[in-house]
């Protein structure tokens, strides 16, 4: 079989930043793009790879886009959530404005090669919010393409032993929690507050 080798990082890079200039669309992530910067460098936290801005009427959007052309694993995640930060430093006058009618958000999107059974990550990231992780491929059939990593995956063949006592155990105590609940306030409101009026 024939295969087919993931470009350099500088490479995937070139692309993902032409893709952006030329279409006003991030290949990884289909988002729309306002403007973007390259290689910003973020003063005691690093330098990203690409910062893209989305501007409308109604939201304002900033990306922090870290790509690799290695396996994706934990370390990376640490490493976007740092520029994720400094972004949230800079925008914080930003974040201080509420408003109903406009919409400020904050990302930090990273993406590469995954491979599912070897890193843990998902677990980690279904831990943490404001980070995406896209799975990026490169083939002869389909060239390039990249989808999301969904925080709920779970690899197969792992079981908590004895599920079944686990989880019996877990609803009985979560019923006697609910009771003695009851039973302290059961005197001062009729019903309680998940319950149906």
């Amino acid at each position: 079989m024939f295969k087919f080798e993931f470009p350099s990082e500088k490479r995937f890079e070139d692309y993902v930043w032409h893709h952006i200039q030329k279409y006003k669309e991030c290949p990884i992530t289909e988002e729309p793009v306002s403007f973007a910067y390259r290689q910003p460098a973020l003063t005691g936290y690093g330098i990203a790879d690409i910062i893209k801005v989305y501007v409308s009427p109604c939201e304002l959007n900033v990306s922090v886009l870290e790509l690799k052309n290695e396996p994706l694993k934990e370390a990376h995640l640490s490493q976007v959530a740092k520029y994720l930060s400094c972004i949230k430093d800079l925008m914080r006058p930003a974040l201080n404005i509420n408003s109903q009618y406009f919409y400020v958000s904050l990302v930090a999107q990273l993406a590469g090669p995954f491979q599912k059974d070897r890193s843990d990550f998902p677990f980690l990231l279904s831990c943490l919010k404001d980070i995406e992780v896209y799975d990026v491929c490169v083939s002869m059939e389909r060239g390039f393409h990249s989808k999301p990593i969904e925080d709920g995956w779970r690899s197969t063949g792992r079981k908590i032993s004895d599920r079944k006592r686990f989880r019996k155990d877990v609803v009985s105590e979560y019923r006697n929690a609910l009771s003695r609940i009851q039973n302290n306030i059961a005197g001062n409101l009729e019903k309680m507050p998940w319950e149906e009026a």
